[in-house]
């Protein structure tokens, strides 16, 4: 690998924690419009580890290329993650216009990440299992950093669990796929977290909580 890349990586993802990004693909194998996600991602070293639900748009577009990349976007746009992560559940909507989007090495990355990286896949490995929300079938691989673009020398990745608005968003998508008493459990959960989000205030925070109030709504 580059030194170049293995020092940013170093400077900007902390070895074993998780972190929120958007994840960018492309439908089509690799010849249709771009499609994004919000993921969790662990630097390992010098590579990523991330899963993906067989029944995403992410799990079908990587499973045919074997390439992503990881849009690095910081805490003034969390809306960002909000909107990739609900925006497009069970219709065609776009999370994001097509200006909203910029090419490195022909492939899809957002304009308004701090960092951009190109990813190639490895090690791709599927399961079936069954946990509290139901049946489920996910792929976990390495994703391995190829190039990359830095646009705000400042930006860095936000960490899972130091965002309020985060974990509202994690149990709207929860609550998106539950049934029964576990739906109505992580609807109230949901519900604390969301008058948390609006307690702290801020125009990111209140825009994804905007945007968890629309998915609510189509329920």
């Amino acid at each position: 690998m580059d030194q170049e890349i293995g020092g940013l990586l170093e400077r900007t993802f902390n070895e074993g924690k998780t972190y929120e990004v958007i994840v960018t693909t492309m439908r089509d194998g690799g010849q249709g419009a771009p499609n994004a996600a919000a993921i969790g991602v662990v630097r390992r070293g010098q590579f990523f580890t991330m899963k993906v639900f067989k029944g995403s748009d992410t799990f079908e577009n990587v499973l045919a290329v074997k390439r992503l990349a990881i849009n690095v976007i910081t805490g003034d746009h969390v809306d960002m993650l909000a909107m990739a992560a609900l925006r497009g559940w069970g219709s065609t909507e776009a999370e994001f216009g097509a200006e909203e989007y910029e090419r490195m090495r022909e492939f899809p990355v957002l304009k308004s990440a701090a960092i951009q990286i190109d990813c190639s896949v490895e090690e791709w490995a599927e399961k079936d299992g069954k946990d509290d929300y139901g049946h489920f079938h996910n792929a976990t691989f390495n994703a391995i950093p190829q190039a990359y673009r830095v646009k705000d020398e400042t930006g860095r990745p936000i960490e899972r669990g130091t965002k309020i608005v985060l974990e509202a968003l994690v149990f709207a998508t929860r609550w998106k796929v539950s049934e029964g008493e576990l739906k109505k459990f992580l609807y109230q959960r949901l519900k604390v977290y969301m008058q948390k989000t609006l307690d702290l205030g801020g125009e990111a925070n209140l825009k994804a909580l905007g945007l968890i109030n629309d998915f609510l709504a189509k329920g």
